[in-house]
Protein backbone atom coordinates (compact mmCIF):
# COMPACT_ATOMS: atom_id res chain seq x y z
CA UNK A 1 0.00 0.00 0.00
CA UNK A 2 2.67 2.27 1.44
CA UNK A 3 5.08 1.26 -1.84
CA UNK A 4 2.47 1.30 -4.37
CA UNK A 5 1.53 5.37 -3.21
CA UNK A 6 5.00 5.92 -3.24
CA UNK A 7 5.81 4.97 -6.59
CA UNK A 8 3.06 6.77 -7.85
CA UNK A 9 4.36 10.07 -6.59
CA UNK A 10 7.97 9.69 -7.32
CA UNK A 11 6.52 8.58 -10.78
CA UNK A 12 5.37 12.00 -11.33
CA UNK A 13 7.50 14.13 -10.37
CA UNK A 14 7.34 14.38 -6.43
CA UNK A 15 9.74 13.28 -3.83
CA UNK A 16 8.98 11.89 -0.61
CA UNK A 17 12.36 12.06 2.13
CA UNK A 18 13.20 9.79 4.67
CA UNK A 19 10.90 12.06 7.12
CA UNK A 20 8.02 10.92 5.05
CA UNK A 21 7.35 14.42 3.70
CA UNK A 22 6.37 15.17 0.21
CA UNK A 23 8.20 18.00 -1.96
CA UNK A 24 7.22 18.99 -5.47
CA UNK A 25 9.19 18.91 -8.51
CA UNK A 26 11.14 22.00 -7.60
CA UNK A 27 12.10 21.42 -4.08
CA UNK A 28 9.38 22.79 -2.02
CA UNK A 29 7.65 20.89 0.91
CA UNK A 30 3.87 20.22 0.20
CA UNK A 31 2.84 18.50 3.11
CA UNK A 32 4.81 16.54 6.29
CA UNK A 33 2.84 13.11 5.68
CA UNK A 34 2.46 10.41 2.60
CA UNK A 35 -1.22 10.77 1.34
CA UNK A 36 -2.19 7.28 0.67
CA UNK A 37 -5.48 7.46 -1.29
CA UNK A 38 -7.44 4.01 -0.47
CA UNK A 39 -10.23 4.08 -3.16
CA UNK A 40 -12.76 6.15 -4.68
CA UNK A 41 -16.17 5.35 -3.92
CA UNK A 42 -19.37 6.59 -6.08
CA UNK A 43 -22.81 6.69 -3.89
CA UNK A 44 -26.14 6.64 -5.09
CA UNK A 45 -27.52 7.17 -8.32
CA UNK A 46 -28.89 10.25 -10.58
CA UNK A 47 -28.83 13.58 -8.96
CA UNK A 48 -28.36 11.95 -5.28
CA UNK A 49 -25.37 10.94 -6.36
CA UNK A 50 -21.74 11.11 -4.27
CA UNK A 51 -18.46 10.86 -4.52
CA UNK A 52 -16.14 9.77 -1.36
CA UNK A 53 -12.58 9.58 -1.39
CA UNK A 54 -10.90 7.53 1.66
CA UNK A 55 -7.73 7.68 2.18
CA UNK A 56 -4.99 7.90 5.50
CA UNK A 57 -1.35 8.95 5.74
CA UNK A 58 1.76 7.97 6.53
CA UNK A 59 4.14 10.35 8.99
CA UNK A 60 7.55 10.52 10.20
CA UNK A 61 7.66 7.73 12.50
CA UNK A 62 5.96 6.04 10.02
CA UNK A 63 2.91 5.86 12.32
CA UNK A 64 -0.47 5.23 10.44
CA UNK A 65 -2.78 8.30 10.01
CA UNK A 66 -6.60 6.50 10.78
CA UNK A 67 -8.11 6.54 7.22
CA UNK A 68 -11.05 9.17 6.73
CA UNK A 69 -14.22 9.86 4.26
CA UNK A 70 -14.20 12.78 2.37
CA UNK A 71 -16.84 14.18 -0.22
CA UNK A 72 -15.41 15.11 -3.40
CA UNK A 73 -16.88 18.42 -2.94
CA UNK A 74 -15.09 18.77 0.22
CA UNK A 75 -11.24 18.02 -0.90
CA UNK A 76 -10.82 21.88 -1.79
CA UNK A 77 -11.22 22.86 1.69
CA UNK A 78 -8.27 21.42 3.39
CA UNK A 79 -9.79 22.16 6.87
CA UNK A 80 -10.50 18.43 6.76
CA UNK A 81 -6.41 17.31 7.26
CA UNK A 82 -6.37 19.55 10.85
CA UNK A 83 -10.32 18.16 11.72
CA UNK A 84 -9.58 14.88 11.14
CA UNK A 85 -5.58 13.85 12.49
CA UNK A 86 -4.49 17.54 14.09
CA UNK A 87 -2.63 20.53 13.88
CA UNK A 88 0.75 18.82 13.59
CA UNK A 89 0.36 17.77 10.69
CA UNK A 90 -0.35 19.62 7.32
CA UNK A 91 -0.35 21.38 3.90
CA UNK A 92 1.70 23.91 3.34
CA UNK A 93 -0.77 27.31 2.17
CA UNK A 94 0.97 28.15 -0.80
CA UNK A 95 0.38 24.30 -2.33
CA UNK A 96 -2.79 23.94 -2.21
CA UNK A 97 -2.95 23.02 -5.95
CA UNK A 98 0.11 20.95 -5.87
CA UNK A 99 -0.88 18.70 -2.71
CA UNK A 100 -5.06 18.54 -5.08
CA UNK A 101 -2.80 17.35 -8.04
CA UNK A 102 -1.05 14.91 -5.55
CA UNK A 103 -4.86 13.67 -4.39
CA UNK A 104 -6.05 13.47 -7.88
CA UNK A 105 -3.19 11.27 -9.14
CA UNK A 106 -3.64 8.80 -6.44
CA UNK A 107 -7.20 8.29 -7.54
CA UNK A 108 -6.96 8.05 -11.13
CA UNK A 109 -4.67 5.59 -9.87
CA UNK A 110 -5.95 3.47 -7.61
CA UNK A 111 -9.51 1.71 -7.52
CA UNK A 112 -13.17 3.01 -7.96
CA UNK A 113 -16.04 1.23 -6.80
CA UNK A 114 -19.76 2.13 -7.02
CA UNK A 115 -21.31 2.05 -3.37
CA UNK A 116 -24.90 1.12 -2.56
CA UNK A 117 -26.46 2.83 0.82
CA UNK A 118 -29.12 0.55 -0.01
CA UNK A 119 -30.02 -3.64 -0.25
CA UNK A 120 -32.15 -4.40 -3.12
CA UNK A 121 -32.39 -4.39 -6.79
CA UNK A 122 -30.38 -1.82 -8.70
CA UNK A 123 -29.41 -1.28 -12.34
CA UNK A 124 -26.34 -1.44 -13.83
CA UNK A 125 -25.64 -1.22 -17.31
CA UNK A 126 -29.20 -2.24 -18.57
CA UNK A 127 -29.40 -5.07 -16.44
CA UNK A 128 -30.59 -5.66 -12.63
CA UNK A 129 -28.90 -7.25 -9.51
CA UNK A 130 -29.69 -7.81 -6.04
CA UNK A 131 -27.79 -6.32 -3.43
CA UNK A 132 -27.26 -7.42 -0.09
CA UNK A 133 -24.47 -6.66 2.22
CA UNK A 134 -22.04 -9.84 1.42
CA UNK A 135 -22.82 -10.20 -2.02
CA UNK A 136 -24.82 -9.46 -5.36
CA UNK A 137 -26.78 -11.48 -7.20
CA UNK A 138 -26.61 -10.95 -11.03
CA UNK A 139 -23.59 -9.09 -12.51
CA UNK A 140 -23.80 -5.71 -10.99
CA UNK A 141 -19.86 -4.40 -9.81
CA UNK A 142 -21.65 -2.09 -6.61
CA UNK A 143 -20.53 -3.10 -3.17
CA UNK A 144 -23.35 -2.36 -0.22
CA UNK A 145 -22.41 0.16 2.57
CA UNK A 146 -25.31 0.20 5.17
CA UNK A 147 -23.57 0.41 8.30
CA UNK A 148 -22.99 -2.63 10.97
CA UNK A 149 -26.23 -2.09 12.67
CA UNK A 150 -27.67 -3.36 9.34
CA UNK A 151 -25.40 -5.72 8.15
CA UNK A 152 -27.15 -9.12 8.82
CA UNK A 153 -29.10 -8.26 6.07
CA UNK A 154 -27.62 -11.03 3.48
CA UNK A 155 -28.68 -14.18 1.84
CA UNK A 156 -26.45 -17.24 1.72
CA UNK A 157 -23.97 -17.43 -0.94
CA UNK A 158 -25.44 -20.81 -2.91
CA UNK A 159 -28.29 -23.18 -2.54
CA UNK A 160 -27.69 -26.45 -1.53
CA UNK A 161 -31.25 -27.83 -1.43
CA UNK A 162 -33.73 -25.47 -3.35
CA UNK A 163 -36.45 -28.23 -2.80
CA UNK A 164 -36.08 -28.24 0.81
CA UNK A 165 -35.55 -24.78 1.36
CA UNK A 166 -38.85 -23.87 -0.64
CA UNK A 167 -40.84 -26.55 1.59
CA UNK A 168 -38.98 -24.97 4.79
CA UNK A 169 -40.82 -21.75 4.06
CA UNK A 170 -43.93 -22.81 2.60
CA UNK A 171 -44.08 -24.96 6.15
CA UNK A 172 -44.11 -21.42 8.60
CA UNK A 173 -47.93 -21.43 7.43
CA UNK A 174 -48.64 -23.94 10.05
CA UNK A 175 -46.20 -22.08 13.08
CA UNK A 176 -49.47 -20.04 14.20
CA UNK A 177 -52.92 -19.53 12.90
CA UNK A 178 -53.26 -19.13 9.22
CA UNK A 179 -54.73 -15.79 9.60
CA UNK A 180 -51.65 -15.02 10.98
CA UNK A 181 -48.92 -16.77 9.24
CA UNK A 182 -50.67 -16.51 5.15
CA UNK A 183 -50.21 -12.22 5.73
CA UNK A 184 -46.82 -12.82 7.14
CA UNK A 185 -45.44 -14.90 4.17
CA UNK A 186 -47.07 -13.08 1.75
CA UNK A 187 -45.43 -9.92 3.14
CA UNK A 188 -42.01 -11.96 2.86
CA UNK A 189 -42.74 -12.48 -0.79
CA UNK A 190 -44.02 -9.26 -1.77
CA UNK A 191 -40.97 -7.14 -0.93
CA UNK A 192 -38.61 -8.27 -3.46
CA UNK A 193 -41.54 -7.29 -5.92
CA UNK A 194 -41.37 -3.98 -5.22
CA UNK A 195 -38.99 -2.29 -7.90
CA UNK A 196 -41.02 -4.17 -10.85
CA UNK A 197 -44.74 -2.90 -9.00
CA UNK A 198 -42.72 0.97 -8.89
CA UNK A 199 -41.90 1.41 -12.08
CA UNK A 200 -45.33 0.84 -13.74
CA UNK A 201 -47.61 2.27 -10.52
CA UNK A 202 -48.12 3.04 -6.92
CA UNK A 203 -46.08 1.01 -4.83
CA UNK A 204 -47.98 -1.09 -1.92
CA UNK A 205 -49.05 1.96 1.27
CA UNK A 206 -49.59 -0.47 4.33
CA UNK A 207 -47.45 -1.91 6.74
CA UNK A 208 -48.42 -5.24 9.07
CA UNK A 209 -48.85 -4.75 12.79
CA UNK A 210 -48.56 -8.18 14.41
CA UNK A 211 -49.95 -7.87 18.18
CA UNK A 212 -50.29 -9.96 21.07
CA UNK A 213 -50.14 -10.54 24.83
CA UNK A 214 -46.54 -11.13 26.43
CA UNK A 215 -45.87 -14.44 26.34
CA UNK A 216 -47.75 -15.14 22.38
CA UNK A 217 -44.30 -15.77 21.09
CA UNK A 218 -44.70 -12.44 18.34
CA UNK A 219 -40.94 -11.40 18.32
CA UNK A 220 -40.12 -14.95 17.42
CA UNK A 221 -42.45 -15.29 14.78
CA UNK A 222 -42.01 -12.12 13.78
CA UNK A 223 -38.03 -12.87 13.72
CA UNK A 224 -38.05 -16.04 12.03
CA UNK A 225 -39.99 -14.85 9.12
CA UNK A 226 -37.60 -11.51 9.11
CA UNK A 227 -35.04 -14.59 8.49
CA UNK A 228 -36.06 -15.14 5.04
CA UNK A 229 -33.50 -12.06 4.37
CA UNK A 230 -30.70 -12.69 6.71
CA UNK A 231 -29.68 -13.72 10.10
CA UNK A 232 -31.83 -11.94 12.75
CA UNK A 233 -31.17 -14.30 15.90
CA UNK A 234 -29.23 -11.59 18.02
CA UNK A 235 -30.16 -8.63 16.57
CA UNK A 236 -33.02 -6.48 14.86
CA UNK A 237 -33.38 -3.67 12.38
CA UNK A 238 -35.39 -1.91 15.06
CA UNK A 239 -37.21 -1.44 17.86
CA UNK A 240 -39.52 1.42 19.85
CA UNK A 241 -36.74 2.60 22.07
CA UNK A 242 -35.18 4.03 18.43
CA UNK A 243 -34.14 7.45 17.56
CA UNK A 244 -37.19 7.96 14.30
CA UNK A 245 -34.15 9.76 12.78
CA UNK A 246 -32.67 6.06 12.94
CA UNK A 247 -35.81 4.37 11.66
CA UNK A 248 -36.65 6.45 8.69
CA UNK A 249 -32.76 6.50 7.48
CA UNK A 250 -32.51 2.35 7.94
CA UNK A 251 -36.26 2.34 6.39
CA UNK A 252 -34.52 3.66 3.32
CA UNK A 253 -31.48 1.43 3.26
CA UNK A 254 -33.99 -1.88 3.52
CA UNK A 255 -34.60 -1.73 -0.09
CA UNK A 256 -37.33 -4.63 -1.70
CA UNK A 257 -36.86 -6.40 1.45
CA UNK A 258 -38.69 -6.52 4.94
CA UNK A 259 -37.81 -3.99 7.80
CA UNK A 260 -39.19 -4.99 11.50
CA UNK A 261 -40.01 -2.41 14.01
CA UNK A 262 -40.28 -4.29 17.42
CA UNK A 263 -41.64 -4.11 20.66
CA UNK A 264 -44.60 -1.48 21.04
CA UNK A 265 -45.43 -2.08 24.62
CA UNK A 266 -47.96 -0.30 27.59
CA UNK A 267 -45.90 2.40 29.24
CA UNK A 268 -45.75 3.72 32.81
CA UNK A 269 -46.61 7.70 31.59
CA UNK A 270 -48.48 9.77 29.39
CA UNK A 271 -45.36 11.16 27.70
CA UNK A 272 -43.85 7.83 27.16
CA UNK A 273 -46.88 6.36 25.75
CA UNK A 274 -47.06 9.67 23.59
CA UNK A 275 -43.53 9.22 21.98
CA UNK A 276 -43.68 5.74 21.20
CA UNK A 277 -47.09 6.80 19.71
CA UNK A 278 -45.34 9.31 17.30
CA UNK A 279 -42.32 6.83 16.41
CA UNK A 280 -45.15 4.61 15.38
CA UNK A 281 -48.09 7.18 13.28
CA UNK A 282 -44.80 8.37 11.21
CA UNK A 283 -43.52 4.94 10.79
CA UNK A 284 -47.01 3.49 9.87
CA UNK A 285 -47.34 7.03 7.45
CA UNK A 286 -44.08 7.11 5.94
CA UNK A 287 -44.94 3.86 4.23
CA UNK A 288 -48.56 3.58 4.14
CA UNK A 289 -47.76 7.25 1.99
CA UNK A 290 -44.48 6.70 0.46
CA UNK A 291 -43.14 9.59 2.40
CA UNK A 292 -40.18 10.83 3.77
CA UNK A 293 -40.23 14.19 6.15
CA UNK A 294 -38.86 17.37 4.17
CA UNK A 295 -35.64 18.47 5.83
CA UNK A 296 -33.28 21.77 5.42
CA UNK A 297 -29.63 22.45 7.16
CA UNK A 298 -29.69 25.45 9.20
CA UNK A 299 -28.84 27.28 5.55
CA UNK A 300 -32.64 26.62 4.65
CA UNK A 301 -30.71 24.13 2.28
CA UNK A 302 -32.85 21.06 1.17
CA UNK A 303 -31.14 18.01 2.72
CA UNK A 304 -31.08 13.93 1.52
CA UNK A 305 -35.01 12.66 2.57
CA UNK A 306 -35.42 8.80 3.39
CA UNK A 307 -38.39 7.85 1.38
CA UNK A 308 -39.00 3.99 2.92
CA UNK A 309 -37.96 1.20 -0.30
CA UNK A 310 -39.23 -2.13 1.41
CA UNK A 311 -42.39 -3.49 3.34
CA UNK A 312 -42.65 -3.37 7.37
CA UNK A 313 -43.51 -5.33 9.65
CA UNK A 314 -44.06 -3.84 13.27
CA UNK A 315 -44.84 -6.21 16.71
CA UNK A 316 -46.30 -4.78 20.00
CA UNK A 317 -48.84 -5.91 23.03
CA UNK A 318 -51.93 -3.89 21.74
CA UNK A 319 -52.62 -2.20 18.85
CA UNK A 320 -52.01 1.95 18.31
CA UNK A 321 -54.93 4.00 18.61
CA UNK A 322 -56.61 6.27 15.96
CA UNK A 323 -58.66 5.78 12.72
CA UNK A 324 -56.46 7.15 10.10
CA UNK A 325 -53.30 5.42 11.36
CA UNK A 326 -54.68 2.25 12.15
CA UNK A 327 -56.37 2.29 8.52
CA UNK A 328 -53.05 2.11 7.57
CA UNK A 329 -52.89 -0.98 8.55
CA UNK A 330 -53.47 -5.03 8.71
CA UNK A 331 -53.31 -5.73 11.88
CA UNK A 332 -53.12 -9.65 12.93
CA UNK A 333 -53.88 -10.52 16.15
CA UNK A 334 -51.50 -13.36 17.90
CA UNK A 335 -53.74 -15.55 20.56
CA UNK A 336 -51.47 -16.75 23.26
CA UNK A 337 -50.48 -20.51 22.71
CA UNK A 338 -51.46 -20.31 19.16
CA UNK A 339 -48.19 -20.98 18.26
CA UNK A 340 -46.69 -24.23 17.84
CA UNK A 341 -43.73 -24.36 19.82
CA UNK A 342 -42.17 -27.71 18.75
CA UNK A 343 -42.42 -26.84 14.88
CA UNK A 344 -41.07 -23.32 15.79
CA UNK A 345 -38.10 -24.67 17.35
CA UNK A 346 -37.17 -26.93 14.25
CA UNK A 347 -37.51 -24.02 11.83
CA UNK A 348 -35.16 -21.88 14.22
CA UNK A 349 -32.46 -24.60 13.83
CA UNK A 350 -32.48 -24.55 10.39
CA UNK A 351 -33.27 -20.89 9.84
CA UNK A 352 -30.75 -20.76 6.75
CA UNK A 353 -32.99 -22.30 4.39
CA UNK A 354 -35.37 -19.89 4.67
CA UNK A 355 -32.75 -17.38 3.33
CA UNK A 356 -32.11 -20.06 0.57
CA UNK A 357 -35.76 -20.29 -0.49
CA UNK A 358 -35.05 -16.35 -0.56
CA UNK A 359 -32.50 -16.32 -2.72
CA UNK A 360 -33.40 -18.80 -5.26
CA UNK A 361 -36.68 -16.24 -5.68
CA UNK A 362 -34.42 -13.74 -6.44
CA UNK A 363 -32.78 -15.39 -9.23
CA UNK A 364 -36.23 -16.75 -10.00
CA UNK A 365 -37.31 -12.70 -10.71
CA UNK A 366 -34.19 -11.89 -11.96
CA UNK A 367 -34.53 -13.96 -14.61
CA UNK A 368 -37.90 -12.21 -15.63
CA UNK A 369 -36.86 -8.41 -15.23
CA UNK A 370 -33.47 -9.13 -17.25
CA UNK A 371 -35.81 -10.63 -19.77
CA UNK A 372 -36.07 -8.18 -23.29
CA UNK A 373 -39.28 -6.25 -22.97
CA UNK A 374 -40.20 -8.01 -19.37
CA UNK A 375 -43.57 -7.53 -18.58
CA UNK A 376 -43.28 -8.54 -14.61
CA UNK A 377 -44.43 -5.54 -13.47
CA UNK A 378 -47.63 -4.89 -15.33
CA UNK A 379 -48.64 -8.68 -14.48
CA UNK A 380 -48.40 -7.81 -10.98
CA UNK A 381 -50.31 -4.47 -11.49
CA UNK A 382 -52.96 -6.67 -13.60
CA UNK A 383 -52.93 -9.14 -10.79
CA UNK A 384 -53.57 -6.41 -7.80
CA UNK A 385 -56.36 -5.14 -9.36
CA UNK A 386 -58.19 -8.36 -10.16
CA UNK A 387 -57.79 -9.40 -6.85
CA UNK A 388 -58.44 -5.74 -5.03
CA UNK A 389 -61.90 -5.58 -7.46
CA UNK A 390 -62.68 -9.30 -5.59
CA UNK A 391 -62.11 -8.25 -2.32
CA UNK A 392 -64.15 -5.38 -2.62
CA UNK A 393 -66.99 -6.69 -3.64
CA UNK A 394 -66.89 -9.14 -0.70
CA UNK A 395 -65.98 -6.26 1.64
CA UNK A 396 -69.51 -4.28 0.49
CA UNK A 397 -71.20 -7.09 0.75
CA UNK A 398 -70.39 -7.63 4.36
CA UNK A 399 -69.30 -4.38 5.57
CA UNK A 400 -70.78 -1.02 5.87
CA UNK A 401 -68.57 2.24 6.34
CA UNK A 402 -65.23 0.49 6.72
CA UNK A 403 -62.03 2.28 5.34
CA UNK A 404 -61.19 1.91 1.58
CA UNK A 405 -56.70 0.80 1.94
CA UNK A 406 -58.06 -2.41 3.27
CA UNK A 407 -59.01 -4.18 0.48
CA UNK A 408 -55.81 -3.00 -1.36
CA UNK A 409 -53.61 -4.26 1.41
CA UNK A 410 -55.02 -7.47 1.40
CA UNK A 411 -55.02 -7.24 -2.43
CA UNK A 412 -51.14 -6.53 -2.57
CA UNK A 413 -50.73 -9.72 0.06
CA UNK A 414 -52.39 -11.58 -2.40
CA UNK A 415 -50.18 -10.72 -4.76
CA UNK A 416 -47.24 -11.47 -2.61
CA UNK A 417 -48.33 -14.60 -1.56
CA UNK A 418 -49.29 -15.95 -5.43
CA UNK A 419 -45.95 -15.12 -6.62
CA UNK A 420 -44.44 -17.20 -4.01
CA UNK A 421 -47.04 -20.04 -5.35
CA UNK A 422 -46.01 -19.59 -9.23
CA UNK A 423 -42.12 -19.71 -7.61
CA UNK A 424 -42.66 -23.01 -6.05
CA UNK A 425 -44.75 -24.28 -8.93
CA UNK A 426 -41.90 -23.49 -11.60
CA UNK A 427 -39.37 -25.04 -9.61
CA UNK A 428 -41.37 -28.34 -8.96
CA UNK A 429 -41.56 -27.81 -5.14
CA UNK A 430 -46.13 -28.05 -5.39
CA UNK A 431 -47.86 -29.38 -7.93
CA UNK A 432 -50.65 -27.06 -10.61
CA UNK A 433 -53.46 -28.77 -8.67
CA UNK A 434 -51.59 -27.92 -5.47
CA UNK A 435 -50.86 -24.19 -6.61
CA UNK A 436 -55.00 -23.85 -7.17
CA UNK A 437 -55.50 -25.23 -3.96
CA UNK A 438 -53.20 -23.28 -2.57
CA UNK A 439 -54.28 -20.05 -4.38
CA UNK A 440 -58.04 -20.74 -2.96
CA UNK A 441 -56.97 -21.39 0.63
CA UNK A 442 -55.00 -18.03 0.73
CA UNK A 443 -57.54 -15.76 -0.90
CA UNK A 444 -60.11 -17.63 1.82
CA UNK A 445 -58.00 -16.58 4.59
CA UNK A 446 -56.82 -13.05 3.71
CA UNK A 447 -60.93 -12.77 3.19
CA UNK A 448 -61.08 -13.17 7.21
CA UNK A 449 -58.20 -11.20 7.58
CA UNK A 450 -60.23 -8.41 5.62
CA UNK A 451 -63.25 -8.83 7.74
CA UNK A 452 -60.92 -8.70 10.86
CA UNK A 453 -59.10 -5.69 10.07
CA UNK A 454 -62.47 -3.72 8.95
CA UNK A 455 -63.55 -4.86 12.51
CA UNK A 456 -60.42 -3.51 14.27
CA UNK A 457 -60.51 0.06 12.00
CA UNK A 458 -63.54 0.48 13.33
CA UNK A 459 -62.99 -0.26 16.58
CA UNK A 460 -60.28 2.16 16.52
CA UNK A 461 -62.53 5.35 15.53
CA UNK A 462 -62.00 8.23 18.38
CA UNK A 463 -65.88 7.86 17.98
CA UNK A 464 -66.13 4.52 19.23
CA UNK A 465 -63.82 5.77 22.45
CA UNK A 466 -65.94 8.58 22.98
CA UNK A 467 -69.42 6.83 22.90
CA UNK A 468 -68.36 3.67 24.71
CA UNK A 469 -66.72 5.34 27.68
CA UNK A 470 -69.84 7.16 27.85
CA UNK A 471 -71.92 4.38 27.51
CA UNK A 472 -70.19 2.49 30.60
CA UNK A 473 -70.46 6.04 32.30
CA UNK A 474 -73.88 6.24 31.96
CA UNK A 475 -74.55 2.56 32.75
CA UNK A 476 -72.27 2.42 35.71
CA UNK A 477 -74.07 5.86 37.33
CA UNK A 478 -70.88 6.84 37.26
CA UNK A 479 -71.61 10.17 35.48
CA UNK A 480 -74.80 12.69 36.67
CA UNK A 481 -77.58 12.89 34.28
CA UNK A 482 -80.37 14.69 34.78
CA UNK A 483 -83.83 13.98 33.56
CA UNK A 484 -85.42 16.24 31.30
CA UNK A 485 -89.32 16.71 32.10
CA UNK A 486 -91.80 18.79 30.82
CA UNK A 487 -91.29 22.06 29.15
CA UNK A 488 -87.49 21.44 29.38
CA UNK A 489 -87.29 21.49 33.10
CA UNK A 490 -84.88 19.98 35.07
CA UNK A 491 -85.17 19.60 38.91
CA UNK A 492 -81.69 19.34 39.41
CA UNK A 493 -78.37 21.10 37.65
CA UNK A 494 -75.91 20.09 40.00
CA UNK A 495 -72.57 18.41 39.08
CA UNK A 496 -74.50 16.89 36.43
CA UNK A 497 -72.80 15.77 33.02
CA UNK A 498 -75.50 16.45 31.05
CA UNK A 499 -79.39 15.57 30.35
CA UNK A 500 -81.52 13.47 28.88
CA UNK A 501 -85.23 12.86 27.88
CA UNK A 502 -87.00 10.05 25.94
CA UNK A 503 -84.77 10.63 22.39
CA UNK A 504 -81.55 11.80 23.19
CA UNK A 505 -78.82 12.61 25.69
CA UNK A 506 -77.86 16.22 25.95
CA UNK A 507 -73.79 16.15 27.38
CA UNK A 508 -72.28 19.30 28.42
CA UNK A 509 -68.78 19.43 26.32
CA UNK A 510 -66.10 20.44 28.29
CA UNK A 511 -66.86 18.07 31.50
CA UNK A 512 -67.91 14.92 29.29
CA UNK A 513 -64.56 15.48 27.00
CA UNK A 514 -62.33 15.61 30.71
CA UNK A 515 -64.23 12.99 31.75
CA UNK A 516 -63.78 10.38 28.87
CA UNK A 517 -60.04 11.78 29.15
CA UNK A 518 -59.42 10.90 32.29
CA UNK A 519 -60.80 7.29 32.05
CA UNK A 520 -58.87 6.53 28.95
CA UNK A 521 -55.65 8.00 30.56
CA UNK A 522 -56.11 5.42 33.16
CA UNK A 523 -56.80 2.69 31.00
CA UNK A 524 -53.50 3.28 29.17
CA UNK A 525 -55.11 4.87 26.11
CA UNK A 526 -55.53 8.67 25.06
CA UNK A 527 -57.94 10.73 23.62
CA UNK A 528 -56.31 11.19 19.90
CA UNK A 529 -57.95 14.41 19.21
CA UNK A 530 -58.61 17.50 21.09
CA UNK A 531 -62.07 18.36 21.86
CA UNK A 532 -62.35 20.41 18.92
CA UNK A 533 -61.27 17.67 16.47
CA UNK A 534 -63.15 15.28 18.50
CA UNK A 535 -66.46 17.74 18.31
CA UNK A 536 -65.70 18.13 14.17
CA UNK A 537 -65.54 14.37 13.82
CA UNK A 538 -69.14 13.73 15.19
CA UNK A 539 -70.93 16.39 13.43
CA UNK A 540 -69.02 14.41 10.31
CA UNK A 541 -70.62 11.11 11.46
CA UNK A 542 -74.34 12.84 11.65
CA UNK A 543 -74.28 12.25 16.10
CA UNK A 544 -74.13 15.59 17.21
CA UNK A 545 -75.13 19.28 15.53
CA UNK A 546 -73.14 22.05 15.55
CA UNK A 547 -73.57 25.75 14.48
CA UNK A 548 -72.28 27.43 11.82
CA UNK A 549 -68.95 28.41 13.70
CA UNK A 550 -68.61 24.36 14.80
CA UNK A 551 -69.70 24.71 18.06
CA UNK A 552 -71.90 22.63 19.79
CA UNK A 553 -75.61 23.79 19.02
CA UNK A 554 -77.46 25.86 21.81
CA UNK A 555 -80.26 23.78 23.52
CA UNK A 556 -83.04 25.89 26.21
CA UNK A 557 -83.30 23.83 29.57
CA UNK A 558 -85.31 25.07 32.59
CA UNK A 559 -83.41 25.15 35.78
CA UNK A 560 -85.12 25.12 39.08
CA UNK A 561 -83.55 27.49 41.75
CA UNK A 562 -85.18 28.56 44.69
CA UNK A 563 -87.71 30.88 42.83
CA UNK A 564 -88.57 28.88 40.74
CA UNK A 565 -87.63 27.92 37.36
CA UNK A 566 -85.25 30.07 35.29
CA UNK A 567 -84.41 29.11 31.47
CA UNK A 568 -80.68 28.76 30.28
CA UNK A 569 -79.20 27.84 26.72
CA UNK A 570 -75.47 26.17 27.12
CA UNK A 571 -73.93 24.39 24.35
CA UNK A 572 -74.55 21.05 24.65
CA UNK A 573 -73.67 17.65 22.63
CA UNK A 574 -76.73 15.74 21.47
CA UNK A 575 -76.43 12.25 20.79
CA UNK A 576 -79.48 10.07 20.40
CA UNK A 577 -80.24 7.58 23.12
CA UNK A 578 -80.41 4.57 20.38
CA UNK A 579 -77.11 5.37 19.32
CA UNK A 580 -75.28 4.90 22.68
CA UNK A 581 -77.98 1.72 23.33
CA UNK A 582 -76.50 0.11 20.39
CA UNK A 583 -72.94 -0.02 20.64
Amino acid sequence: MIKHASKIINNYGFKINSKNQVFDIDGREVCNFIPIVLGQYMIGEGRERTTVIELMGITEDDKQLESIHIEVNDIDNLKWVKNSWGFQYKVHSKMKEQFLSLIELLVINGITKKLSRQIGWVKDNGKYSYLHTRGVIGESNQEVDIGDHLSNYFLPSEIVDLDRACKASLNLLEVADYEVTVPLLALVYLSPLLQSIKEVGKMPEFVVWLFGTTGSRKTSLARVFLSHFGDFTNRLPATFNDTYASIEIKANAIKDSLNLIDDYAPKQTKRQKDAQDEIAEKAIRAYGDRIARGRANSSMISQKQYTPQGMLLMTGENIIRGHSTVARLVALELDKDSVNLKLLKEIQDNVSLLGESMRGYIEWLLDDMNKYNSNIGRTLIHNFDAYKEELEEIEQTYTKGVHGRSAESCAWLMVGISSMLSYFEDKRVISEVEFDQYIQFAKGTMINVLMKNNSITKMSSPIDDFLYTIKEAVDSKSIKISTIVDGNKVNDDNDVYGYKDDKYFYFHPDKTYSYVQDMQSKSGNYISLTKRGLIKLLREHSIIKVDNDGSPSKYTIKVKDGTGYKEKRPRLLRVAISTIEKL
